[in-house]
C-alpha cells in the first residue's frame, strides 16, 4: 500500500463524522500525518507559505472566522483547528465556536459540519495533492532542499540553518522587486555565517591576511587545510564562488523578482549543504 492509499484509508473515517468523534479522529490523524516525513514537510511548508497572522482575527474582543482567500490560507485554517483541537483537548466544534465557525447557530454538530467541510477537507485535500505530486521533477527538488535545510545543513551548520529558516518565511510576505533584492542580502549573510561555523567546526584558524569577512578566501584556505582531494577542492570553490557573484549581482540589482529570488535561495541552501558533507566525510576520518 502507497502512503497515498494508506492516507485516503485513514482520512476516510472522518466522512459524515459525528460531534464527538470528531476532535479524537482529527487528533490520531495528524498525529499520524506528522510521522510520516513527506507529509510532515508538506505540512512545513505549508505553514511556512502562508501569513497566519492575516488569516485569524487578531481581534480579542470579537468573534470572527479566518479571513482566507486562497487554497493554501484555507487549508493552514484547517491545519491550525486540528491542532487546537488536539492542544486543548477540546471538542472540536468548541475550538470552531472559538473562531466564529458556526458561532451564529450555537449548535455543536452544526459547527462540525462547518468546520470539516469549509477548511478541514481543504486541508486534506491540500496534502493529498501534495502527495500526489512528490514525484514529479519540482518536488524532487523541494524534497532536496528540504532535505538539506532540516537535515543536513541543521546538523553541522546550525545558525547557517535558522538564517536559511527565516529567509523561506520571507518568501511568504515578500511582494516587491526591492524585497526580493533583500533576499538576495539575506543569502549572502548565510554564506557569511557558514563560514564561521566551517573554520569553528574544523577547528581551523585563519591567518591574518585573510580578511574574516571574505567568504571566498576564507572557503579557499580552508579547503586547502581540510586536505580535500584537489578536483573536489576546486569544484567546490568554484561553486562558493560563483554563488556568492551571483548573490551579489542580485543584491546590487534594483529590479530582481521572485523566481531569480528563489534560485538564489535554491542555490545558496545547496552550497551549504555540500559542505556540511564535507564536513560529515572530515569527522569521520578522525
Amino acid at each position: 500500500m502507497t502512503l497515498l492509499d494508506e492516507f485516503k484509508r485513514r482520512t476516510a473515517l472522518l466522512r459524515q463524522v459525528n460531534t464527538a468523534d470528531a476532535g479524537p479522529r482529527l487528533s490520531a490523524l495528524l498525529d499520524w500525518l506528522e510521522e510520516q516525513d513527506l507529509i510532515k514537510r508538506a505540512i512545513e511548508r505549508l505553514n511556512a507559505g502562508v501569513n497566519s497572522a492575516s488569516v485569524f482575527n487578531q481581534d480579542r474582543s470579537r468573534v470572527r472566522r479566518p479571513i482566507a482567500r486562497t487554497p493554501e490560507e484555507v487549508a493552514l485554517v484547517g491545519l491550525k483547528l486540528i491542532e487546537a483541537s488536539r492542544a486543548h483537548k477540546a471538542g472540536f466544534w468548541r475550538v470552531c465556536h472559538a473562531h466564529g465557525i458556526g458561532f451564529q447557530t450555537r449548535n455543536a454538530q452544526q459547527a462540525t459540519d462547518d468546520g470539516m467541510r469549509d477548511y478541514v477537507w481543504p486541508f486534506i485535500a491540500h496534502i493529498e495533492h501534495e502527495l500526489k505530486r512528490s514525484d514529479s521533477p519540482a518536488r524532487v527538488i523541494d524534497e532536496r532542499i528540504s532535505g538539506s535545510l532540516f537535515h543536513e545543513v541543521e546538523q553541522v551548520f546550525p545558525a547557517a540553518a535558522q538564517r536559511l529558516r527565516t529567509i523561506s518565511t520571507d518568501f511568504a510576505t515578500a511582494n516587491t522587486d526591492g524585497e526580493w533584492q533583500n533576499i538576495g542580502n539575506s543569502c549572502r549573510e548565510v554564506l557569511k555565517e557558514f563560514t564561521l561555523e566551517l573554520t569553528a567546526t574544523l577547528e581551523i584558524e585563519i591567518p591574518n591576511e585573510v580578511a574574516a569577512g571574505n567568504v571566498k578566501e576564507v572557503i579557499r584556505y580552508c579547503l586547502a587545510k581540510a586536505n580535500t582531494a584537489g578536483r573536489f577542492r576546486e569544484t567546490l570553490n568554484s561553486l562558493i564562488q560563483s554563488v556568492w557573484d551571483h548573490v551579489a549581482a542580485i543584491l546590487h540589482r534594483s529590479t530582481t523578482t521572485q523566481p531569480e529570488a528563489r534560485r538564489a535561495f535554491v542555490w545558496t541552501c545547496l552550497t551549504v549543504a555540500e559542505f556540511a558533507t564535507l564536513v560529515r566525510a572530515a569527522r569521520s576520518d578522525v
